[in-house]
């Protein structure tokens, strides 16, 4: 079951990164960047407290939180810096 949850994580930090970066990404191509992005989510998630010597099941639900947490954070930033440069840009004032 804890592993089930660590693959969603994951899969959350995926579909996040690809929804805001490269907005032109559609269709096939788009999963396989998801798949490819959760699995390497997944494997970071893992590595991190094994590099750190702390392999424990507790570390590795800890490192998935704090991923998860970053990925919203940053979508967040991400997409605040996006309405306010609409905002700006929606004025039609020339410089």
């Amino acid at each position: 079951m804890a592993l089930f949850g660590l693959v969603i994580a994951a899969a959350i930090v995926a579909a996040l990164t690809i929804a805001r970066r490269p907005p032109d990404l559609r269709g096939p191509a788009r999963g396989v960047a998801i798949a490819l992005l959760a699995t390497g989510a997944l494997i970071a998630i893992h590595l991190v407290p094994a590099a750190l010597g702390v392999m424990t099941r507790g570390t590795v639900a800890v490192m998935a939180a704090a991923v998860l947490v970053a990925a919203i954070v940053d979508w967040r930033r991400t997409a605040r810096q996006r309405s306010g440069s609409r905002d700006l840009s929606s004025t039609g004032s020339r410089v």
